[in-house]
């Protein structure tokens, strides 16, 4: 185990999933640790939708840190519950999930609480907005801060995705393929504009399903979706890493960001705990997250290439109804 004392402290830029179930790992072995987040104290009501954790790895972290029986009292095993429509509503694939499943829900606001209530108050600062990071002379780093249940419809290079939210909200995503500078004309237009155009732009889609159009609140969010390349690596530094989607942004298209994150956090503790050399450890880490991310980044992509494919509704309803099948 990395030896604690006051040479070796960990500054962990970003309090998302990934960087407070680290800060909480590394809380539990004893290893000093200051996680700094741009946004506030308050913040995590407004961080996103909601996530499924999956069973197989990614719930790893969560039992290491001693929260896996507060995770499934939060967690809902009917957000599992999955349709699969065409444009015109046609359905071509349901499940309704029953009992535990392997995959529970959680809003991701709720995992970032779940996980904070934890971390001693004394290792988060607030307001700190990353600027830049330097390796100095005497090899420390310097760090400057601006202080300051679902469903899927599918048309080719569009679609609408609703995602049930434990208040009983539904979050909409209106979603395209499109140009980079397109998102700009609509970001241009009033929220009334807005609404008008995308009904349009969805016009021959079944009507039921502009109701999530329509029916939906004139606060929109405009995201693009970004990506780093499949297997991307930078050059080793002895002192400095990356986890989370620093180290691996991928499409949400197969549910594995924050599941990926989460295990980032699991390896970087891990090899603080089999290493007492800190060049040990990141080589350690880094060799185990560039093979776990480079899956899931791949998953990742095939699911995009799909899900704006031609006949989506019909391939992704045919390939869920198999994984069915064979369960």
């Amino acid at each position: 185990m990395l030896k604690s004392n006051k040479n070796n402290k960990v500054a962990i830029i970003g309090g998302g999933p990934s960087g407070l179930m680290l800060g909480l790992l590394l809380q539990k072995q004893g290893i000093p640790f200051t996680i700094f987040e741009k946004g506030e104290r308050n913040i995590n009501g407004n961080r996103g939708g909601s996530l499924d954790i999956h069973e197989e790895s990614r719930q790893l972290p969560i039992k290491e840190a001693g929260l896996i029986e507060t995770f499934k009292s939060m967690a809902r095993f009917e957000g599992e519950d999955t349709k699969i429509l065409g444009p015109d509503g046609t359905l071509y694939f349901e499940d309704d999930a029953e009992g535990e499943g392997g995959r529970p829900e959680i809003d991701r606001g709720e995992l970032c609480d779940m996980i904070l209530n934890e971390i001693n108050p004394e290792n988060i600062r607030y307001h700190y907005e990353f600027k830049a990071i330097e390796t100095l002379d005497n090899h420390k780093v310097k760090v400057t801060f601006n202080k300051n249940g679902k469903i899927m419809a599918l048309g080719g290079d569009q679609a609408i995705l609703g995602q049930l939210n434990g208040d009983g909200s539904i979050k909409v995503y209106v979603t395209y393929r499109m140009p980079y500078k397109d998102l700009d004309t609509y970001k241009a237009l009033s929220p009334d504009q807005l609404k008008s155009r995308l009904l349009q732009d969805f016009k021959d889609w079944d009507k039921e399903l502009l109701k999530y159009i329509s029916y939906a609140d004139d606060q929109p969010l405009f995201r693009r979706i970004y990506k780093l390349p499949i297997g991307f690596k930078w050059e080793r530094q002895s002192n400095v890493t990356l986890l989370g989607d620093a180290a691996h942004v991928m499409s949400p298209f197969a549910g594995e960001g924050v599941n990926t994150a989460l295990y980032d956090a699991y390896l970087l503790a891990r090899a603080f705990k089999n290493h007492d050399n800190l060049e040990d450890v990141i080589a350690a880490y880094e060799d185990e997250m560039y093979k776990a991310s480079e899956e899931h980044a791949q998953e990742s992509q095939d699911n995009l290439d799909l899900m704006f494919s031609d006949n989506a509704a019909i391939k992704m309803g045919s390939i869920f109804t198999d994984v069915e099948q064979m369960s």
